[in-house]
């Protein structure tokens, strides 16, 4: 699986064009009295890897850092602006594209910035690149939810049971579960269709939300590698994909 931190320059004139390039992304903010601060681009980063090495393909260095000012009450939590993501996150792909990598694809798994990674791939298509956005939690199916999670699927989305799980796959070490703490709700109250709260301290003191004590190793493993052939299927899309073809629009009148 070739990573583009060891490349060298004539290496990386041959390989760029290829593309689609991955670029990992997430965060670093708490997740909870059991998951590490850098959980999202932990995920990130082992999901790009992995389907790296199944079909090859170029994957960038890891974009640690997001749009994640939500948590900001919490310690060891680190944010940057929307505008300063996109515009960091949009020159890169704007380099890569200035050596023949005019696709790529954000493996993202921080739910932060998922406006943010949409807008910039508005952005940069006007531009003739595009950046394709893969969310590893997208792809779960109601069915798949039943199927592996049960009823501890009902509620979560920051420190749950999924992110819990995969996490017990992917880094066990990191993960101290006897410390989990389940909050049966979702995030941000809501009031009649409006919100409430936007910091994740207002209703979550302990940082995290749904049912985390319920994830299992086993779990995390199915999960992950349903995101892993989730993520394969669209990349293979994206490479036999003409540029021309992902970027013209389709408007008739």
């Amino acid at each position: 699986m070739p990573l583009l931190r060891d490349l060298t320059w004539p290496e990386a004139r041959r390989l760029l064009p290829r593309g689609p390039v991955l670029i990992p992304t997430g965060s670093t903010e708490q997740h909870g009295l059991h998951l590490p601060l850098g959980t999202d681009h932990l995920i990130a980063e082992r999901l790009a890897l992995d389907v790296a090495d199944r079909i090859g393909c170029l994957v960038a260095p890891t974009i640690p850092y997001g749009i994640s000012s939500e948590h900001r009450h919490f310690p060891g939590t680190m944010w940057i602006s929307f505008e300063a993501f996109c515009s960091f996150v949009g020159d890169i792909c704007i380099s890569l594209a200035r050596h023949g990598a005019r696709k790529t694809i954000l493996v993202n798994a921080h739910g932060g910035q998922q406006f943010a990674v949409q807008y910039l791939a508005r952005q940069l298509r006007d531009e003739g690149i595009f950046l394709g956005v893969f969310e590893w939690w997208e792809g779960i199916t109601p069915e798949f939810d039943r199927d592996v999670y049960g009823p501890a699927a009902k509620h979560g989305g920051h420190g749950c049971v999924k992110e819990t799980a995969v996490g017990l796959h992917l880094f066990p070490g990191l993960v101290r579960q006897t410390k989990a703490r389940n909050l049966p709700t979702n995030w941000g109250p809501r009031m009649g269709g409006g919100v409430t709260s936007l910091d994740c301290a207002d209703f979550a003191p302990h940082g995290s939300i749904g049912y985390p004590k319920a994830a299992t190793e086993k779990m995390g493993r199915t999960t992950h590698a349903f995101a892993v052939a989730n993520l394969e299927k669209y990349l293979r899309h994206v490479r036999r994909t003409s540029l021309k073809n992902l970027l013209r629009t389709r408007i008739q009148g």
